[in-house]
């Protein structure tokens, strides 16, 4: 697992040296990007880079852990409506999902090549085990009895069912449409539309004990 980095308050200089690190790590990889290129990139002295980060690893573990810290508070706020019935529908949900996930693109990527590199880090297991234990937190007593059972086994399927083909969408949606002389809004269209009927058909009924009306309509 990643080390948690201490969270500290945002400056611009910061700010901005995450996000030239999170661009480059992104489009070179983290092993290929030097402390050298980044302070170059963000036309800062490599001194000032040591100033607010230790080393490289403490860059991308800080990078790794603001980005756990917002999509789940992110996730929190859209379970709660959820169960207060105030969502309009899965389609809505998951469009407001891929908005926000492709403002991410870059280090859903950086998450990706780490995971599949031989490293200590498992930055996509530690993200979806935070997600799952979400996941169990909104359906509590919610849950059918099959899935309060087994909830171990649900946590292996949705990761390769729901949380996977995610994963790939958005490190591969955009390079797919440019494959297939594709729109990238009829790839996202094509994937929401899937991904819908896969939670509305299989994986809520399994779930949810009584799944609201608003939920079964695509």
């Amino acid at each position: 697992m990643f080390k948690k980095a201490q969270v500290e308050p945002k400056t611009d200089t910061r700010s901005r040296i995450l996000a030239v690190s999170e661009r480059l790590f992104a489009e070179k990889g983290y092993d290929s990007t030097g402390i050298d290129e980044i302070a170059k990139k963000a036309g800062i002295a490599k001194s000032v880079i040591y100033y607010h980060f230790k080393n490289k690893e403490e860059i991308l573990n800080t990078m790794i852990e603001n980005f756990f810290r917002e999509a789940m508070e992110l996730k929190m706020q859209r379970g709660s409506e959820v169960f207060q019935g105030t969502s309009a529908s899965l389609k809505d949900l998951f469009r407001e999902g891929i908005s926000y996930s492709e403002r991410r693109k870059w280090i859903v990527r950086i998450l990706f090549m780490e995971q599949i590199k031989k490293s200590p880090l498992t930055p996509l297991f530690d993200l979806w085990e935070r997600n799952f234990l979400n996941i169990r937190k909104w359906f509590g007593d919610k849950a059918t009895e099959w899935a309060k059972k087994h909830w171990e086994e649900l946590k292996i399927e949705l990761f390769f069912t729901f949380y996977l083909p995610w994963i790939g969408y958005l490190v591969f949606g955009e390079s797919l449409a440019d494959y297939y002389h594709m729109d990238k809004e009829e790839i996202a269209k094509i994937f929401t539309g899937s991904m819908t009927e896969y939670l509305q058909k299989l994986g809520l009924p399994k779930i949810w004990r009584d799944l609201p009306e608003i939920w079964k309509k695509l």
